[in-house]
């Protein structure tokens, strides 16, 4: 099992080249990529995706690299049209805002995009060989600190779904006495309300009314699926890949049987069972949306 939220970085110096990778994950219902790469790596963008895709398939992935060439003053072009656009942004901005700010030729060449690096594809293919393992070992990095995030979360995940075994025993335990109690309390409220009247207790009526507060009551089929989602919750917290969608499933149906249970069965002892039991499941539910 992984968490959705991730760190990594790596950085290698070659040659005078200096590239430096990060890589962070946080939660999200599919996979996001956002990457922010230097000029010379703008051409492998999608070889980046691919090895983020390699290692995750789920969760918002924000990738920043920097990069030093050997010679800072070395093969770089002006692009003009860049220039040229820029230029006439500013100047419409400048009168829509009513300044008076000189648009200068060093403003412009600071912007992104205004000076580019300039290098047949040979060049660009070795830097990229060169540097490749570099994302990579980022990456991995990342996907490393998901795991043990994971494994943590399938801890605390797996203790409260022991605790809520334990509660569900209670709740067996108790539901087991609800009915005979119940008739108890009716047996004593009617000779409260029948004394001193003519009128006696039937036993046939009680009995009748015993049994349709019994059918009313009756969780057992409740307490047998929740039962069986804790089971299916205990067993793909141990597995690996996406399972976090199924985890958020499993939990919405066990918050669903507690409060058929609660409802139901019209118990004090067992609605305060049931609270504490809303609570663990409510926490689950909380540390499932960060799982992959």
């Amino acid at each position: 099992m992984k968490s959705m939220t991730g760190y990594g970085s790596a950085q290698l110096e070659d040659g005078g080249e200096i590239l430096r990778v990060e890589v962070a994950s946080t939660n999200h219902r599919y996979l996001k990529m956002t990457l922010h790469l230097p000029d010379a790596f703008q051409p492998y963008e999608r070889e980046v995706e691919k090895l983020i895709k390699d290692r995750i398939s789920r969760g918002a992935v924000f990738l920043s690299a920097t990069y030093q060439a050997a010679r800072p003053g070395g093969d770089y072009a002006v692009d003009g049209s860049v220039i040229q656009s820029y230029k006439a942004q500013l100047k419409k901005l400048n009168k829509e805002l009513g300044m008076d700010q000189d648009v200068t030729l060093g403003l412009l060449l600071s912007l992104p995009g205004a000076v580019v690096l300039k290098e047949n594809g040979t060049a660009s293919s070795r830097r990229w060989k060169a540097f490749r393992n570099v994302f990579k070992d980022a990456i991995e990095n990342m996907a490393q600190m998901r795991q043990t995030e994971g494994g943590s979360l399938g801890k605390e995940i797996g203790g409260r779904a022991r605790r809520l075994n334990t509660s569900l025993e209670r709740v067996e335990k108790q539901a087991s006495r609800i009915v005979s109690d119940y008739a108890a309390r009716l047996k004593k409220r009617l000779k409260v309300l029948l004394n001193g009247s003519d009128a006696k207790m039937n036993d046939q009526d009680v009995l009748r009314e015993t049994v349709l507060f019994a059918e009313r009551s009756d969780v057992t089929e409740e307490v047998c699926r929740l039962r069986s989602h804790l089971e299916q919750l205990t067993q793909e917290i141990t597995k690996d890949g996406e399972i976090g969608r199924k985890l958020d499933f499993i939990t919405q149906e066990m918050l669903r049987e507690v409060n058929t249970i609660g409802s139901k069965a019209n118990d004090a002892p067992i609605s305060k069972i049931v609270v504490n039991m809303k609570a663990e499941i409510d926490k689950i539910k909380e540390q499932v949306q960060n799982i992959e």
